[in-house]
């Protein structure tokens, strides 16, 4: 079995990047997520360890696979 390592400063640069894309704000993205806005700053700023589940919510969100925040690419079409 492989050790999986996530880079959460990687992680919430992509999810800084696809907000921005879609010229959301902290709120919008907060609400669409189901988070707070105190979580999608600190997670954009990587200073957060963000679960499984809170990518899933961001991925559903955004309409992307979690590809295109773990790696930033693959977003669905």
């Amino acid at each position: 079995m492989s050790n999986v390592s996530v880079s959460f400063e990687k992680l919430g640069a992509n999810i800084r990047r696809l907000r921005e894309e879609r010229g959301w704000c902290i709120e919008e993205l907060a609400q669409r997520a189901g988070a707070t806005e105190d979580y999608v700053l600190k997670a954009e700023a990587g200073k957060r360890r963000i679960t499984l589940y809170a990518v899933m919510c961001f991925c559903d969100a955004f309409g992307v696979e979690p590809d295109a925040l773990l790696n930033g690419i693959a977003e669905k079409k």
